[in-house]
């Protein structure tokens, strides 16, 4: 176990649109933390955030920001320069997951199912999106999202034609590139896992969404949406989805934990969706759910993701910029 006397620095807030459930979730885990007798110094991520680190010197920098620069590998490169453990996937694969558009490429190049859909550079691609929807035989409704952002912000289901300029042009507020993508409309499943190089997938969960899509109101409203553990769908449909997950987390190069969305469609064909580097710790949130349906307590959960920050970093050369970190 991790010895208690650690120093630990939650890493939360930030810029990002996704800043106040950063905090809110970062909040949980600094004090579920102290309840476990770790010291703790709570850190909203601003400009001077890299002095106030490289002067605190923490054991471990446990990483509770959503959406970019905190879940996109902008922050972990920092950390990665000052030489200070954290919590979470490494530059690679914190990149790789927040990219929408690379890591579908990537799963689908290994053979893992993706819905149907474009990526656009800008809003007058949709006219060319939209011939080229027609050809993969998707028609509506649709899916518009931006590749660069988490917690389904941004997110918007399109059913008239006439909404989807504006969607798109709203996806572009949060992203450089957006994902046009095909509307499933079965099931929507997600696949949590855990640890480094030998990972453990958590008990999966069905969500429902009251809003009938699983949007960013719909993650972090009490009430608007519903956790069931298991699934209530085919064991075996649950598993091929949840090797699907498994693979993608692997070919990703993800460490720590990972949230894999996976959505069915009508016939309960799973379809990879995204994984989500730095899932909610709110007390609403899927991860910490999966969690305790595998008898892991919230506060067990965030001391294993610090057990898992030390092992990889202990793994890795990163170790070895200490002695050349700055002011060290």
């Amino acid at each position: 176990m991790v010895n208690k006397t650690r120093n630990v620095a939650v890493l939360m807030g930030g810029p990002s649109p996704e800043r106040e459930i950063s905090l809110v979730s970062g909040k949980a885990v600094a004090e579920a933390l102290k309840s476990r007798g770790f010291n703790i110094t709570e850190v909203d991520l601003g400009p001077d955030s890299y002095n106030l680190l490289n002067d605190l010197r923490p054991d471990v920098v446990f990483v509770a920001l959503h959406g970019r620069p905190g879940e996109d590998g902008t922050v972990q490169g920092m950390l990665e320069i000052l030489g200070l453990p954290y919590t979470g996937s490494g530059v690679l694969g914190s990149a790789l997951a927040m990219d929408k558009a690379r890591s579908r490429e990537l799963v689908r190049g290994h053979g893992i199912r993706i819905p149907r859909g474009v990526v656009i550079s800008n809003p007058d691609e949709q006219a060319i999106a939209q011939v080229k929807l027609q050809d993969l035989g998707v028609d509506l409704p649709l899916i518009v999202k931006p590749t660069q952002a988490g917690s389904s912000v941004g997110l918007s289901r399109v059913e008239e034609s006439d909404d989807l300029a504006g969607t798109i042009e709203d996806a572009f507020n949060y992203s450089p590139q957006v994902l046009i993508e095909e509307c499933l409309t079965g099931p929507e499943i997600t696949i949590s896992i855990i640890g480094n190089d030998q990972p453990v997938i958590l008990p999966t969960i069905e969500i429902i969404s009251e809003k009938g899509i699983y949007d960013y109101e719909a993650k972090y409203t009490p009430g608007m949406s519903h956790h069931i553990i298991p699934p209530r769908m085919d064991p075996e449909r649950v598993r091929e989805a949840e090797d699907m997950a498994f693979r993608a987390y692997k070919l990703m190069n993800l460490s720590g934990c990972g949230r894999g969305e996976v959505m069915f469609n009508a016939d309960l064909v799973p379809h990879f969706l995204e994984f989500n580097t730095i899932p909610g710790m709110t007390e609403i949130s899927l991860l910490p759910d999966a969690a305790r349906a595998a008898g892991i307590e919230f506060g067990e959960l965030c001391e294993k993701l610090i057990e898992y920050s030390l092992e990889r970093y202990n793994n890795s050369g990163t170790r070895n910029m200490m002695s050349t970190a700055p002011g060290s």
